[in-house]
């Protein structure tokens, strides 16, 4: 784009396709005069050399095209040497719309600030609002998984209730039980969170490859480059997530042992033996 002649123009995918022009052909391009207090007073127009078709993603490719400075300012009347805004490029773009505000309170004229968050912010918060979901989903998966660790251990209690009764009447104390049963469900939640923490870093590590290859045997992409600006997963191993994720796992899944490993400390050994 760094190469852009006078006469040439550079388009979005999306203005492209719906023009149905490729590049080395001639695409008519008017923009509108103003007058000095803002209304509309004439237009111009040229006849321009499509020499660049650029796809970015989303909305952008419907609603850019580049031009050299030399052949804009010809068509607006300005002159040549001009400055009719200014761009900035930080290294935190999260700082953007902070900055736009200081800008604009320090700014003794009236002046026109658009940060990246008010253009393309939506996009940023449907992430948000994705990765919001997925941590929701993830909770209710443990949720779930404790559920079966409390259903589990119940089903084992009453099943064992008899031999339970009898360890109590030769001296092991209701402690112990409890020591026992929660060993047992907490045993589980270990061996499961630590094979799911296991594959998932397998999935993380290699989800690029794995996603090529579905892509290439179904033939199309499963994201579309247009909502998504990609057409890949990208993937990013973070240890401490894996660290955080599988922590609340056996935390939760020690919780989930309390009430069956305290309801078999509560087995009456009189009642139970005595049916027996």
């Amino acid at each position: 784009m760094q190469s852009l002649n006078d006469n040439e123009v550079g388009l979005g995918q999306g203005i492209a396709d719906a023009l149905g022009v490729s590049v080395g052909q001639q695409v008519q391009l008017m923009l509108p005069k103003l007058t000095d207090d803002g209304r509309l007073a004439s237009h111009a127009s040229s006849s321009l050399t499509v020499s660049a078709i650029v796809a970015v993603g989303g909305q952008l490719d419907y609603s850019q095209i580049w031009l050299n400075l030399p052949t804009l300012a010809r068509l607006l009347d300005f002159a040549p040497d001009s400055i009719q805004g200014f761009a900035f490029r930080i290294n935190d773009i999260f700082a953007a719309p902070q900055l736009a505000r200081e800008l604009g309170r320090l700014s003794e004229d009236y002046v026109y600030l658009l940060d990246w968050f008010r253009s393309q912010g939506h996009v940023y918060q449907d992430i948000q609002m994705v990765r919001g979901i997925l941590y929701l989903v993830l909770a209710l998966v443990i949720a779930v998984a404790c559920f079966n660790i409390v259903a589990t251990l119940v089903m084992a209690v009453r099943e064992k209730e008899g031999d339970i009764a009898i360890l109590l009447t030769m001296g092991i104390s209701p402690a112990s039980i409890i020591a026992t049963f929660m060993w047992l469900g907490w045993l589980n939640g270990l061996i499961g969170s630590v094979t799911g923490a296991i594959v998932g870093v397998l999935l993380a590590s290699y989800i690029e490859p794995l996603f090529a290859a579905v892509t290439k045997l179904l033939g199309h992409s499963l994201l579309d480059p247009s909502i998504y600006f990609i057409d890949f997963v990208p993937s990013l191993l973070r240890w401490q997530d894996v660290g955080f994720t599988l922590t609340v796992a056996l935390l939760m899944s020690l919780l989930s042992t309390l009430y069956p490993a305290w309801r078999a400390s509560k087995v009456q050994p009189a009642r139970i033996l005595g049916q027996r």
